[in-house]
């Protein structure tokens, strides 16, 4: 693959993009746009300051389309009896994203500190505007297993966002998105993102900076935290919208 930065003004030069369309299928380019168009890490090699901004990205491979894995999930069935009355249910890529227009964010872990008191509950008060922009689902990821993101949800008050559990990580391996965690005895975790997927297709994603520097990406010193929040996501659907 090829990593390649093009210089240009979206707005000026969009009749341009086609001629890089073929390019495209062999490298990663990032055209310049508005932060909430885009996902920035300034650790890359950038000309922030020029008068057009360039980013290159490195050779990762993010998927165009969800990863194909099934989700070990709870759910409340009457008919089981005594105090904790759910059972175990399978639950496809495909039953949650085919035909659906779904955000995603995904986090490091559940009960702790960003994402307790930022992340989810910033995703929780906006979902009213997301159903307002045609979003069918929110949904919250995180490398923890089911029981823990339910008692997290219930600790949360979340009543909309839907909580799914990747226990074992295979979705978020799969996305690319799985890192070290050692220095925190996390083991391996998701790095902090959020996508929007449109039946199946991923659409826009907005990673943390310091995913692209292998010396960060592997038990980070620090939790980032700076666009993949509800505000950004607005922001890009919004601007989506009036296209």
């Amino acid at each position: 693959m090829l990593s390649i930065a093009f210089r240009t003004n979206l707005r000026q030069n969009s009749g341009r993009l086609d001629t890089f369309s073929k390019a495209a299928k062999r490298a990663q380019i990032i055209f310049v746009c508005p932060l909430y168009h885009l996902y920035v890490d300034h650790g890359l090699h950038c000309g922030c300051h020029s008068s057009t901004p360039w980013f290159i990205m490195p050779n990762m491979k993010i998927p165009k389309l969800v990863p194909k894995v099934v989700f070990k999930t709870r759910v409340r069935d009457a008919k089981v009896k005594g105090p904790n009355p759910f059972r175990w249910q399978d639950v496809t890529s495909d039953e949650i994203f085919d035909g659906k227009k779904i955000v995603l964010f995904a986090l490091p872990g559940a009960f702790t500190p960003t994402c307790s008191s930022v992340h989810l509950p910033g995703y929780e008060k906006a979902y009213g505007q997301f159903k307002k922009l045609g979003i069918d689902e929110v949904i919250c990821l995180s490398v923890n297993d089911a029981f823990v993101m339910f008692q997290w949800s219930k600790a949360q008050g979340i009543k909309n966002v839907k909580l799914l559990p990747d226990g074992s990580g295979l979705f978020t391996e799969k996305m690319g998105m799985l890192v070290k965690k050692d220095n925190l005895g996390f083991g391996k975790r998701s790095w902090r993102y959020s996508m929007y997927v449109e039946d199946g297709e991923i659409k826009k994603m907005f990673i943390e900076p310091g995913f692209f520097k292998p010396e960060l990406r592997n038990n980070c010193p620090t939790d980032p935290f700076k666009i993949s929040g509800a505000g950004t996501m607005l922001k890009y659907l919004k601007s989506r919208a009036r296209a």
